[in-house]
């Protein structure tokens, strides 16, 4: 038996770079004094194509595509005169070198400027750059290396990523969605290597990034831009490994084979932009992250997956992706993706838990062995269609299936006072299916004046929930507190439409109102049938724990937003006035729900970019939040004996008031970076549990 861990790892690591072109264009630019010339900007024309990237900071340039037997050259740099000569490249073979193209000082030329370093970072009003080529990590890194490297920007074990305090969301790669917008699968299988720089925004949503006109809490992604030289080839990698895991107890000494394996493959040509990414491993190393398992009544297209991010227990990992980006014609852009994860999840706990007390001292032992199943599919698909330059179209349309089925075991032991109180032992079965389709079209017209625009944003979605629960509890010793063996039906569907209408005047150069209507409307029906089960195997419907719910979340909100800007400053205040209704009805109970609000909701946001590398930012919003059918149904669930919960009918909309200060400086000489923020949430109505 071999006893040393035995590990083979990295069979075959491919990087390859093989588009379709028959040589290379490579040259240096430098001035009459024989420096370099950093930035520089150089112009490839070849019939009706040309293609431009700047100089590094020693002076050289490469072109990758080159097919085409005359091109020509266009070089331009500030105190420089322009330069353009053309060249025949036929027959080339391998590199065409124009080695060093010397520029001549312009007449007009400023004192000269030193280049003493590279400027690692960029601030801008709602963007945080990061220049790649200051932050370098070793040959074949992943991103999620370069981004442990950036001030103010954390990964934490699980590659989860905070940047200013704040949770990363979403991922794109040169301003499109990656994988739909999945952070983990981005920053941990593109290398490190093709990125030009990396940037952190404070994004508002496609509207405002139409419109300008940004209100609401902004979501923080990280947008990816790769290198001009690396957006053309193929790449690829493939990582295989093998070996034991020991483990040591008080039993003895565990093993356990552990293996891994994960390949992608991409492919830049320009526009177009394909990845294919696989992995199987039982190393709890996943290459998709799934959201929530069903409805919770939110927005139309919500819920749809069982999570598969990093958790407790041995996984074993199934996952493939696709991703697609591509310009169809000038008008019309495309990117979409579809994944799929099929986990296995073995998680095996004990706590042992004192409770240390003068006059009820007491111990509790719980063990646990549980399987989890999961099942997911991703696909969304996004269409952008420029229409004109006064017209533009976006439809996103999004499928997401979520499965799991879950077997689990338990022991619970309960001592108080020396003496047994509790001993019971549960085998509880789990068997849900999730589905969701969801829709949402944007439609932005600007009129000929300037700064007058319309914009339509519609969506529709349908999420479900179907779920058999069947807690089967054996009481060895105290009282029954749950039924001894349950059958738990549910099924939820949610059906939701929303719209939103934002219409934005000019009152002069630099100030607009903006009118804005939204309306949304969802819908849930929630059948809870919960039997228990005689010795014989009959079942007998528990009326007490059963329920037959539905209910609709119907907001209205208008506001009116004043938006000023100034080149240093600009700042949008607004008022929105909201009411909701939420009403429902048990069938089985007869229980009415019928709960009117009204809130209104200031808006407040300024921005004040005290210099070039300083800038100062104060935000406030208000939104409001629907409970879910669970906390709103009147029964009690005691699918887990040790934390019954019974939902209340009554419970209003809880509305949320958030405050958020920030304050960033960059020092370009040092190269230190400062990140300070605040933030404040008051909640009116806060839904717990």
């Amino acid at each position: 038996m071999f006893r040393k861990l035995l590990f083979i790892a990295i069979l075959f690591i491919g990087h390859s770079s093989f588009a379709q072109q028959t040589y290379t264009v490579n040259g240096m630019v430098k001035d009459t004094t024989n420096q370099t010339v950093p930035g520089a900007t150089v112009t490839i024309l070849a019939g009706k194509d040309s293609l431009s990237m700047s100089t590094g900071i020693d002076g050289i340039f490469i072109f990758k595509s080159m097919q085409q037997s005359v091109f020509s050259i266009k070089i331009s740099a500030i105190g420089y005169a322009s330069y353009h000569k053309t060249f025949v490249g036929a027959n080339k073979a391998g590199a065409f070198s124009l080695g060093v193209i010397t520029l001549k000082n312009e007449v007009r030329q400023l004192d000269a400027v030193n280049v003493v370093g590279i400027i690692s970072v960029k601030l801008k009003e709602d963007t945080i750059e990061f220049n790649a080529a200051a932050y370098k990590v070793q040959d074949g890194a992943p991103v999620e290396d370069m981004l442990k490297k950036l001030p103010g920007v954390d990964v934490d074990k699980d590659g989860n990523v905070t940047a200013m305090g704040k949770s990363i969301t979403k991922v794109r790669v040169n301003g499109k969605d990656f994988f739909g917008g999945d952070l983990k699968t981005a920053t941990q299988n593109l290398p490190a290597n093709i990125v030009q720089n990396l940037q952190i925004i404070d994004d508002y949503g496609d509207q405002a990034n139409i419109t300008g006109v940004k209100t609401g809490d902004p979501e923080k992604i990280l947008n990816i831009t790769i290198r001009p030289d690396k957006n053309y080839g193929y790449f690829g990698q493939l990582n295989l490994g093998d070996g034991a895991d020991q483990q040591t107890s008080l039993v003895g000494k565990n093993e356990d084979d552990r293996y891994l394996g994960s390949g992608s493959l991409f492919k830049f040509n320009g526009d177009q932009q394909i990845a294919g990414l696989a992995n199987l491993n039982n190393t709890n190393a996943n290459l998709f992250t799934f959201g929530g398992g069903g409805p919770r009544g939110g927005g139309p297209g919500g819920g749809g997956g069982s999570s598969s991010s990093s958790s407790n227990g041995i996984t074993t990992t199934k996952s493939a992706g696709l991703n697609y980006r591509d310009q169809w014609g000038k008008k019309i852009s495309v990117y979409g993706s579809y994944s799929f994860s099929d986990n296995s999840v073995n998680t095996i706990s004990s706590t042992i838990q004192n409770n240390t007390s003068l006059t009820s001292p007491s111990t509790n032992n719980y063990s646990s062995n549980q399987v989890d199943e999961k099942i997911n599919h991703r696909f969304n698909l996004n269409i952008e269609y420029k229409i004109d330059t006064l017209n533009y179209l976006k439809v996103t349309p999004t499928i997401t299936y979520a499965g799991i089925n879950t077997l689990q075991s338990q022991n619970s032991v309960l001592n108080q006072n020396g003496a047994l109180v509790s001993d019971y032992n549960l085998n509880s079965t789990l068997n849900s299916s999730a589905p969701n389709f969801g829709t949402n079209i944007l439609y932005n017209h600007k009129f000929i004046t300037k700064g007058r625009n319309l914009s339509i944003n519609v969506s529709a979605g349908s999420t479900a929930l179907t779920q058999t629960q069947n807690p089967v509890y054996n009481y060895l010793a105290g009282a029954a507190n749950a039924p001894a063996n349950q059958l738990i039906s549910t099924n939820v569907k949610l059906d939701s439409v929303g719209a939103n209408l934002s219409y934005l005047e000019p009152l002069g150069k630099r100030s607009f109102m903006e009118l804005n209507y939204a309306y949304h409307d969802a819908h849930t029906t929630s059948n809870k049938e919960n039997d228990t089960l005689a010795t014989t195997g009959n079942r007998n419907e528990y009326s007490l724990l059963s329920n037959d719910y539905a209910f609709d979340f119907i907001t209205n909100r208008v506001g009116l937003n004043y938006r000023f800007i100034e080149q240093k400053y600009n700042y949008t205040l607004g008022l929105a006035a909201q009411p909701a209704l939420l009403s429902g009805y048990s069938q089985l109970t007869g229980v009415n729900t019928r709960v009117t609000t009204f809130n209104f909701a200031p808006t407040a946001r300024f921005v004040y970019n005290v210099s070039r590398s300083q800038a100062f930012n104060f935000n406030y919003s208000g939104s409001s939040n629907q409970p879910t059918y669970s906390e709103l149904q009147p029964v009690t669930d005691f699918s887990n004996s040790l934390y019954p919960i019974q939902g209340n009918p009554d419970l209003k909309p809880e509305f949320n008031n958030s405050i958020s200060v920030r304050y960033n400086k960059f020092d370009f000489q040092t190269g230190n970076i400062l990140f300070a923020g605040l933030q404040f949430t008051q909640t009116d109505d806060k839904i717990v549990a």
